[in-house]
C-alpha cells in the first residue's frame, strides 16, 4: 500500500519536507565531538598541567558526554516527532469518523423521505380505489333498488288479459293462461324484501343534520373488585318530538339507507373527545367503540383515519368493536384499514361471540386484544368449545394476549362462575345502565359518575 506525503498516516518529517539524519550528517557530528574532546585535552596538557594521562582520560570523558547528550537530543526529537504523528492519526481518525456519520445520516434520511414518499403514492392510489369501489357500491346497491321496486311493480300490477283465440289455433288460449299463473306463482315464492319506516328513516336523516347523535356509557368492571375497567359507547337518536330510538330501531333503515357510515363517523368522534375529556381529569379508560365493516372501506375509511390522526393522543384508549360475523367476513380492503388504525394506537375488540372455537394466536396477529360473548353462552355446557374446556377460554385466550369480556351479567351466581371460569372483565346491568354523556363541561363529571 503506497502512502501519499499528504495522507495523515503519512512520516511528519516526509510532509514537512524534512529530511531525517543522513550517514554524512552523522559522521560529521561525530568528528566534531571528537575535535572538541581532543582540543580539551590539549589544552588541560598544555595550559593547565595535567599530565598526558589525565589529560586523556578528561578528553574521553568529555567525548562520552557529548555522545551521550547527542543521543537523548536525538531520542526526544524522535518522541516529539512521534507524538506529532500519532496526534495528526488521531485528528484524521475523528474527521473519517465525522464524515461517516454524516454519510449514514444522509442515507438515513434519504431512506424516510424515499418511503415517505412510496406511502404517499400508496395511499392516494389506495384513496382513488376504495373511492371508486365506493361509488361501486352505491350503484349496485341503487340498481338493486331499482330492481326490488320493478319486482314489486310487477307483483302489484293485475295479470294481463288472455289474447282472443284465433279460430284456426284452439289450443293457444290454453297457453295464454298458464303462463300469467307461473309468473304469478313465482312471484309469490320470492322471499319479501326489507321494506325502509320512512318515519325512521326521517328521524336518522334529521339526527345526522342536527346532531342529535347523544352516547350513553356503560361500564365494565374488574372481578372480583369490581373497580370500572373500561366503557361501552352506546348510540342513541333524538328525533324531532324528542323521542329516543334505540340502536335496534334505526340500524336496519340505517344499514338499508348506507347511513351507517356517517352515524359510526360521529359516534366515533365523540368517543374521542371523551377519551380527552377523561384524560384531562386523570381518569383514564379505554372506550369501546361498535363500528359497521362499511366503515372501514371506501370514504368512510379515509375519514375515520383522518380522525384518528387529529385524535392521536387519544387513539390508545379507543378500542373499535365488531361482530364476530363481520370480522370474519372482512375483506382485504378492511384488513388494510385495521392496519393503519393499529399504527396510531387503536385496538380492536370481537363482539357476539357464538363460539368458543377460536384461533386465539390468529386474532391477535389481526389486532384483536379484546373478545367479548353473553355469559350464558360461555356458562352454557352445551357450546361449541372444540377440545378445550369452557373453564380454560379465558386463559386460553389470556395466552395470546386477548382479554375475555363476560355481558349481560345480570345475577350473582353468574359472578362466582365467571371467577371460576378465571374471567377478569365482566358487563351487564348488575353493575350499571348506560348512562348518558354530555360533551362540554359537564362530560368529565357525567364520565366519572358512570
Amino acid at each position: 500500500m503506497t502512502i501519499s506525503a499528504d495522507s495523515p498516516l503519512a512520516p511528519v518529517s516526509d510532509r514537512r519536507g524534512a529530511r531525517p539524519r543522513s550517514a554524512p550528517g552523522g559522521w560529521f557530528v561525530a568528528i566534531c565531538m571528537a575535535v572538541i574532546a581532543i582540543s580539551l585535552g590539549v589544552v588541560l596538557y598544555t595550559q593547565l598541567g595535567f599530565t598526558l594521562p589525565e589529560a586523556g582520560w578528561a578528553s574521553l570523558a568529555c567525548l562520552v558526554t557529548l555522545v551521550l547528550a547527542d543521543i537523548y537530543t536525538l531520542r526526544n526529537r524522535e518522541r516529539a516527532r512521534f507524538e506529532q504523528d500519532v496526534a495528526q492519526i488521531s485528528r484524521g481518525t475523528s474527521e473519517l469518523s465525522r464524515e461517516v456519520r454524516q454519510l449514514v445520516q444522509k442515507l438515513e434520511q434519504s431512506e424516510k423521505q424515499s418511503n415517505r414518499r412510496i406511502r404517499e403514492t400508496v395511499d392516494a392510489r389506495l384513496g382513488t380505489v376504495l373511492d371508486d369501489i365506493s361509488s361501486l357500491d352505491t350503484l349496485l346497491r341503487e340498481l338493486t333498488e331499482e330492481v326490488r321496486e320493478l319486482k314489486e311493480m310487477q307483483a302489484a300490477a293485475p295479470p294481463p288479459p288472455p289474447p282472443p283465440a284465433p279460430p284456426e289455433s284452439p289450443e293457444e288460449p290454453e297457453f295464454g293462461h298458464e303462463e300469467p299463473e307461473a309468473e304469478a306463482s313465482v312471484v309469490e315464492a320470492a322471499p319479501a324484501a326489507f321494506v325502509p319506516n320512512a318515519e325512521t328513516l326521517k328521524t336518522i336523516v334529521h339526527a345526522l343534520r342536527s346532531d342529535r347523535i347523544d352516547v350513553h356509557l356503560q361500564v365494565m368492571v374488574g372481578l372480583p373488585q369490581r373497580r370500572p375497567m373500561h366503557y361501552e359507547a352506546l348510540a342513541r337518536l333524538r328525533g324531532p318530538d324528542g323521542g329516543t330510538l334505540m340502536p335496534g330501531d334505526f340500524l336496519p333503515d340505517a344499514r338499508h339507507a348506507g347511513l351507517v357510515s356517517k352515524i359510526d363517523a360521529a359516534v366515533v368522534e365523540r368517543c374521542f373527545k371523551i377519551a380527552d375529556q377523561m384524560s384531562r381529569r386523570d381518569r383514564v379508560a379505554t372506550i369501546f367503540c361498535n363500528i359497521s365493516p362499511d366503515t372501514l372501506r371506501g370514504s368512510a375509511a379515509m375519514a375515520l383515519i383522518d380522525a384518528t390522526e387529529r385524535h392521536k393522543d387519544q387513539a390508545g384508549h379507543i378500542v373499535f368493536e365488531l361482530t364476530q360475523a363481520e370480522f370474519d367476513g372482512l375483506g382485504a380492503i378492511e384488513r388494510e384499514t385495521i392496519e393503519a388504525l393499529t399504527e396510531f394506537g387503536c385496538r380492536f375488540c370481537v363482539d357476539n361471540l357464538t363460539r368458543l372455537r377460536v384461533d386465539g394466536p390468529l386474532l391477535s396477529q389481526q389486532h384483536v386484544r379484546f373478545v367479548k360473548l353473553d355469559a350464558a353462552v360461555l356458562l352454557d355446557p352445551g357450546v361449541d368449545s372444540g377440545d378445550i374446556h369452557p373453564s380454560d377460554f379465558a386463559r386460553l385466550m389470556a395466552r395470546s394476549g386477548i382479554e375475555v369480556i363476560a355481558t349481560r351479567v345480570e345475577t350473582e351466581p353468574q359472578v362466582l362462575d365467571l371467577l371460576d371460569f378465571d374471567v377478569g372483565t365482566a358487563q351487564g346491568h348488575l353493575f350499571g345502565r348506560p348512562k348518558p354523556v354530555r360533551l362540554g363541561a359537564a362530560a368529565g363529571t357525567s364520565a366519572a359518575s358512570v
